[in-house]
């Protein structure tokens, strides 16, 4: 008997079903071992179905045409944004993008049995994406659930569940791949995405990518429509009615596990995320060679107090080797502050090895900016321009 091209299989899952699209098997693999895989599946599906909620935030006020106002008075009703919340391990924390909640105070919240709660914004970062929800009452669900499993930096390829709300319904799911790393705001501090090749509907914003264990592989930030351009946020506003205003998109983009771990410490602890700062103006290494040249140092900042000075080359940062400046630039970001740093830099020819006491930025960048997408297996790393690490 031969093989569908395609096995669907329903999982029925609290509020709803799931939907999973299972690619055929290999060649030689037995249907025993197909059942495991779907299997699995099923099981990640489950252990994941109470953490992720229905997001519903006020979009604003419509602006539309007169002709369409004379059609259907209801286009002047305002919309609303619809995206997920994740739940992390903190009772009545749950984790979402900044551009699902927007401008909002308060959102409402969902669970899959249709149980409505009101959350107010706790804080959000519009650089990452990511905001921290708090309930005001408990939520029953996830009562004994620990905060779950992640994966810092899974291999290109891994297999992945991207778990959302596709069209504010019900959970949904859709398997895909979990690709490569593509950086984003090329001409100011980086941010590094993953890519993920899964469907991506309206209301997935702020959906967890688990791989096929359960572990968080990072939350779904953008998506991917018409070709090679980006789509941010809630990926498309629900009407009225339920219909959807964007379609579908064939992939889309993800904050890593990591940095939304950081982040979601962060926000819970201190209303924003924190930022390193080094205090120092940059620019690309001589031609042919690697690291971060420094143009000046800001005085009084962590770096003058290490004794770096213009012309330096940084080379080294916490034992990584510091590819070009907009590396360091994100490094140093990334570090949490006060924290102490070994840095190595080239000074006439000879390397000096320095331990830097991390400062933090006093002021957060602003809204990120997103840029055309290359094909999968394409370098994604665009030209590197003199990048400033200042408190502005």
């Amino acid at each position: 008997m031969m093989r569908a091209p395609t096995i669907l299989r329903t999982i029925l899952l609290l509020g709803g079903p799931v939907l999973l699209c299972v690619p055929p098997a290999p060649a030689g693999e037995t249907h025993a071992e197909t059942d495991s895989f779907e299997e699995s599946l099923a099981r990640v599906a489950e252990r994941w179905k109470n953490r992720v909620f229905v997001v519903v935030a006020d979009a604003g006020p419509a602006r539309v045409p007169v002709d369409r106002v004379m059609e259907d008075p209801k286009v002047l009703f305002r919309k609303r944004r619809v995206g997920c919340a994740i739940y992390m391990g903190e009772q009545r924390f749950l984790l979402t993008t900044a551009s699902v909640v927007g401008e909002s105070r308060e959102v409402e919240i969902f669970d899959q049995a249709g149980r409505h709660v009101l959350a107010r914004i706790v804080g959000k970062d519009r650089y990452l994406d990511l905001a921290v929800l708090e309930t005001f009452r408990a939520l029953p669900e996830t009562e004994g659930l620990p905060a779950p499993e992640l994966v810092e930096s899974p291999p290109r390829g891994t297999t992945c569940l991207l778990l959302g709300n596709a069209y504010g319904g019900s959970l949904s799911a859709s398997l895909g791949t979990f690709e490569g790393m593509l950086v984003i705001d090329p001409e100011g501090m980086p941010v590094q995405v993953r890519r993920v090749a899964a469907p991506i509907y309206p209301g997935d914003s702020g959906g967890p990518v688990v791989d096929t264990e359960g572990r968080f592989l990072g939350i779904v930030t953008a998506a991917c429509q018409s070709g090679p351009a980006i789509r941010e946020g809630s990926i498309g506003e629900i009407d009225l009615e339920g219909r959807p205003t964007e379609p579908a998109a064939a992939e889309g983009l993800a904050i890593p596990a990591g940095t939304a771990r950081r982040a979601w410490h962060d926000l819970v602890r201190h209303g924003h995320v924190r930022r390193g700062f080094l205090g120092v103006e940059m620019s690309g290494a001589p031609e042919g060679d690697i690291g971060a040249r420094i143009l000046s140092v800001l005085p009084d900042s962590p770096a003058q107090g290490a004794g770096i000075r213009p012309g330096d080359v940084i080379t080294v940062y916490r034992e990584q080797v510091v590819a070009n400046a907009r590396q360091l630039c994100a490094l140093v970001a990334g570090t949490w502050p006060r924290a102490h740093v070994d840095i190595e830099y080239r000074r006439e020819g000879v390397d000096v090895l320095a331990t830097v006491e991390i400062g933090e930025a006093v002021a957060p960048p602003g809204p990120r900016r997103l840029r055309r997408v290359p094909p999968i297996g394409a370098n994604p790393l665009p030209p590197i321009p003199v990048v400033q690490d200042t408190r502005r």
